[in-house]
């Protein structure tokens, strides 16, 4: 018989076998294996499998019966024990299937799994929805600006400075009469019955619009080149702008979490109320970033974690051309560009009465720059940006 034209195994000296040669063979057994060779490795298979066995049944029961003091779970302790047999596992399937070996990376070894899959999470019931805006006895009030530290003040008297920045101030609560009802409270009247609530607002505490103040003070700053500030300004010597561009900031998350935290509190019990038990709230939004974080912040504090499959989110694209009714300030182009307006002029004439005094005093504290009111306006911004982003950074008080 011609041993060259045998078309199952190919003619390889003894000399020349090597041990990957029967690794990486295309048929279960090497060529030329006697029947003593293979029933002696037969029974070495049978042994290598018994000891898997008992050994893989030991490992298991003892993750199955000692589950606080190992902590893992059954499904941990599988994954486990395909590690550990992982090898021989491999081993077979390059045996028998070579073109497996450039796949054998594809089983799930997350080194991080999730709570999901680790289990013991513990009891996971919820108490009933919270009604503080008609349960409490006093309305809730925002009253913090944690983590914001306040500025140091001159006198103890009642003034605020934080809030008097507008719309640059922190949420807060406003007291019952700041719209002149005397009298008023924000609780619930007994003879009332609270039925619905709709809350529009807008973005968390931002970072500034880059083509405007106080970048711009910034840049004309530092194009002055050779300037010397001292006193209270001196911090401008080492100075420099490095903010985000009109993203949320992390303070400005939180509130819109705390946001959302506090109106599941003070009206969550309203969500008892939703009749069919497939139903979901929708919550609008438009596409820009800092308002569509803004909405997922709010949306994560009043469900919590995971909240994106108990709500719909509607996101409306905030451009040019398109018809939505949260952006409105699309439909007066005038409205963005003040010198079309009497805006710029309004402010141009009362920065000059009320920063009178205060310009002077400030270029007193800083030589090699020319100071305008502007700059000014543009400074008490500068104080704003300190308060938010900087004043851990600076050591200022």
């Amino acid at each position: 018989m011609d041993l060259e034209k045998l078309p199952v195994y190919q003619v390889i000296p003894p000399s020349e076998l090597q041990e990957q040669d029967y690794l990486h063979a295309a048929h279960p057994s090497p060529p030329f294996e006697s029947s003593t060779d293979r029933q002696a490795r037969g029974t070495s298979q049978f042994r290598k499998t018994i000891r898997d066995v008992a050994l893989g049944f030991l490992i298991a029961t003892a993750f199955w019966t000692i589950p606080k003091a190992t902590r893992v779970s059954w499904p941990s302790a599988r994954r486990c024990m395909g590690r550990f047999f992982g090898h021989g596992h491999h081993h077979h399937h390059h045996h028998n299937h070579h073109h497996h070996h450039n796949h054998g990376h594809h089983h799930n070894q997350n080194l991080f799994p999730s709570g999901k899959e680790i289990g013991y999470q513990g009891p996971t019931e919820t108490g009933v929805e919270p009604f503080v805006a008609v349960t409490a006895d006093v309305p809730p009030e925002q009253k913090s600006y944690f983590p914001l530290v306040s500025p140091a003040q001159s006198s103890h008297d009642a003034f605020d400075p934080v809030r008097s920045w507008g719309y640059l101030s922190p949420f807060h609560s406003l007291p019952s009469n700041a719209f002149g009802l005397e009298g008023s409270s924000g609780k619930v009247p007994n003879q009332c019955e609270l039925t619905q609530v709709h809350l529009l607002h807008r973005h968390g505490a931002r970072y500034p619009t880059s083509s405007k103040e106080p970048a711009g003070f910034a840049t004309r700053l530092k194009a002055a080149g050779n300037y010397k500030a001292s006193g209270n300004l001196e911090f401008l010597n080492s100075w420099s702008y490095g903010l985000g561009k009109e993203v949320l900031t992390p303070f400005g998350r939180s509130q819109l979490f705390n946001l959302g935290v506090g109106f599941r509190q003070k009206y969550g019990h309203l969500l008892n109320k939703i009749a069919h038990p497939k139903a979901k709230l929708v919550f609008r939004t438009t596409s820009q970033h800092r308002m569509l974080h803004s909405a997922l912040n709010f949306a994560a504090g009043f469900f919590g974690l995971p909240f994106k499959s108990q709500y719909h989110q509607s996101i409306v694209i905030e451009a040019p051309g398109f018809n939505n009714t949260l952006a409105p300030y699309f439909t007066c182009n005038n409205s963005e560009h003040a010198s079309k307006t009497f805006v710029k002029t309004i402010m141009s004439n009362w920065s000059e009465i009320y920063l009178a005094e205060a310009l002077p005093r400030l270029q007193a504290n800083l030589t090699g720059y020319q100071l305008t009111f502007e700059d000014v306006v543009s400074m008490q911004k500068v104080n704003i940006v300190i308060f938010y982003f900087e004043r851990f950074r600076l050591g200022i008080d």
